[in-house]
C-alpha cells in the first residue's frame, strides 16, 4: 500500500510539474481567464495559480503520523516576521508563504521532480546546447568552463535562478572584481556568462527575466582595473624575488595554520606552489604529476588534467596523441620540496598515485589550483596574477642563463615561435646591468681620465625672442 501511494504522489508530482510549465508558456490564460490582460496582471494570475498547484499537492504530503496536516504558521524570529512548520521534528522557518511552500514542495518532490533549479544546472544545461549546436567550437566550451570555474563560487553555483536579484549580482560583481583586479573586459565575459545562463533558464521558463541586464553596471566598471599597460612592459607577468619571498612568507602562514587548526588534515599547497616556481609546467600538468614520474634527477611530464577535470595521456602541445611528454632537470631546491611532500605523505598515510592529492587520494583539478594562487596572491599584497606567471618566470631565469628559445620550447613544451612571443620577457634592470657589465666595461682601462664633460650654465635674464 505504501507503495501504491508513493506511485500516486510522483504521478501528482509529474502532473504538476506539466500543469506549472503550460502556466509559464501561457496555455492557460483562455482558462485564467486573462487574454488581452496586461503583462504584470498576466504574471500575477499565472504565478498565483502556479502556488495554488504547489499548494494543493503539499497539503496532501506535509502531514503527520496519523494523516493530519502539519500547520503553517506566522512566527517572529530574531524580532522578524517568518513563517513556521515542521519539517522531519525539525522547526523550519522562511521569509514569506509562497516560499514555505516551495520548499515543501520540492523537499517532498524527490526524484518525481527533474532537477533543481541551479546556476550550476542551468550552465550545464548552455554548455550541453552549445556543443550540440556547433560541433566544431569544443575549444570555446573549454573557455567557457574555465571562466565559469574563475568566476562563480560555491554559493553563486547552487543558488535557485528564480531567488537571484539584479542587486544581488551587482554586489557579487563588486566582490568578485576587486578579489581578481578584473579588467573591463574579464567583467564583460562574466556579464556575458550569466546572460547565457540565464537565457538557458528562461528558454525554460523557469524564469521570466535576466536578472544580469537588470543590474547597475556603473559601479563594477567603476572597481574595475581600467589601466592601460605597455605592450613592452618588460616585467609584467614575471615575479620577482621580493614578490616570491611574500608569497612564500603567505605560504608558510598558510602551513602553520593548518598545522594549529587542523593537524589531523593532509596539506601539500604550499610544496605544490613552491614546485611549480622551479619547474613551470601548465597547471594542468602539474596536477596530473604521479609519484613515478619522479625520476633520480628529473621530472617527466607527459599528461594533464584537462578542463572537464578528466585525466589525459598528453600534454596541450601533443594535441591528443602522446609523444612521451618531456623532461625537465630537478634543481636542488625542487629535490627539497619532494623531499617534503614525501614525508607528508608518509606521516599521514597517503597512498595515491597522484604526487598532489586531497587526504582522501583524489587529484587537485587545475581550476581549485589556480583560485588558491589567486587567494595567495591577494593575502600577501601582491598584484593578481595567474599560475601562468611561474611558467613564464622560469622561462625568464632560461633565458638569463642563455639558454635558446628552442631549448627553452623544449624543456617548458612548446615551439620556439610560441616562446617568443608569448614568454620571453626580460627584465629590465637585469637587460641594462648585462649591457653594462658586457658593452660598456670593455676597452675602458686607461680612458678613464679622458672622458669628456658637457658643461651646461643656465643664462641669466635670457628672454626668448623668437628664430
Amino acid at each position: 500500500m505504501k507503495e501504491d501511494k508513493a506511485i500516486i504522489i510522483k504521478q501528482a508530482y509529474w502532473d504538476a510539474e506539466a500543469n506549472i510549465r503550460k502556466l509559464r508558456l501561457g496555455e492557460l490564460d483562455d482558462i485564467l481567464g486573462i487574454i488581452g490582460a496586461s503583462y504584470d496582471e498576466k504574471m500575477n494570475r499565472r504565478k498565483k495559480a502556479e502556488l495554488n498547484t504547489k499548494e494543493a499537492i503539499v497539503k496532501r504530503v506535509h502531514v503527520g503520523k496519523r494523516g493530519n496536516p502539519i500547520a503553517i504558521s506566522p512566527a517572529k524570529k530574531k524580532g522578524e516576521d517568518y513563517y513556521l512548520t515542521k519539517l522531519d521534528g525539525n522547526s523550519i522557518y522562511c521569509k514569506t508563504y509562497e516560499g514555505m511552500i516551495d520548499k515543501l514542495y520540492y523537499h517532498y518532490g524527490g526524484d518525481a521532480l527533474l532537477h533543481s533549479h541551479s546556476v550550476s544546472y542551468y550552465f550545464e544545461l548552455y554548455i550541453k546546447d552549445y556543443i550540440e549546436c556547433n560541433p566544431g567550437n569544443e575549444k570555446t566550451a573549454r573557455n567557457t568552463k574555465a571562466e565559469y570555474a574563475r568566476f562563480v563560487d560555491k554559493e553563486l553555483a547552487n543558488m535557485d535562478v528564480r531567488d537571484i536579484t539584479p542587486k544581488y549580482l551587482e554586489n557579487y560583481s563588486k566582490k568578485l572584481i576587486t578579489r581578481l583586479s578584473l579588467k573591463v573586459s574579464a567583467f564583460k565575459n562574466f556579464k556575458s556568462l550569466l546572460n547565457n545562463i540565464f537565457s538557458a533558464a528562461i528558454g525554460n521558463m523557469v524564469i521570466y527575466q535576466n536578472p544580469a541586464k537588470g543590474m547597475n553596471n556603473k559601479p563594477c566598471y567603476a572597481l574595475c582595473d581600467q589601466s592601460i599597460k605597455s605592450d613592452f612592459d618588460y616585467d609584467e607577468g614575471l615575479i620577482s624575488e621580493k614578490e616570491m619571498e611574500k608569497i612564500e612568507a603567505e605560504l608558510n602562514r598558510r602551513l602553520e595554520y593548518h598545522r594549529h587548526y587542523k593537524a589531523h588534515s593532509f596539506y601539500f599547497y604550499d610544496v605544490m606552489t613552491l614546485l611549480h616556481a622551479e619547474i613551470g609546467c601548465r597547471p594542468g600538468e602539474l596536477c596530473a604529476l604521479k609519484t613515478w614520474d619522479v625520476k633520480a634527477e628529473d621530472l617527466h611530464i607527459h599528461a594533464m588534467i584537462d578542463a572537464d577535470g578528466d585525466y589525459q595521456q598528453f600534454t596541450k602541445n601533443e594535441k591528443g596523441e602522446s609523444k612521451g611528454g618531456r623532461l625537465f632537470p630537478l634543481t636542488p631546491k625542487a629535490l627539497a620540496l619532494l623531499d617534503e611532500l614525501q614525508t607528508r605523505r608518509e606521516q599521514f598515510g597517503i597512498e595515491s598515485e597522484f604526487l598532489f592529492c586531497y587526504a582522501d587520494g583524489r587529484y587537485v583539478l587545475p581550476g581549485s589550483y589556480e583560485e588558491f594562487i589567486r587567494n595567495v596572491f591577494n593575502r600577501a599584497g601582491l598584484p593578481c596574477k595567474t599560475s601562468y606567471a611561474f611558467r613564464r618566470t622560469v622561462n625568464n631565469r632560461l633565458e638569463e642563463a642563455e639558454f635558446t628559445p628552442s631549448e627553452r620550447a623544449c624543456l617548458l613544451g612548446h615551439t620556439p615561435d610560441t616562446n617568443i612571443r608569448h614568454y620571453t620577457n626580460p627584465r629590465k634592470q637585469a637587460t641594462l646591468t648585462k649591457f653594462r657589465n658586457t658593452f660598456c666595461a670593455r676597452s675602458t682601462k686607461g680612458r678613464l681620465n679622458n672622458v669628456v664633460e658637457f658643461k651646461s650654465k643656465k643664462p641669466k635674464n635670457r628672454e626668448f625672442s623668437g628664430f
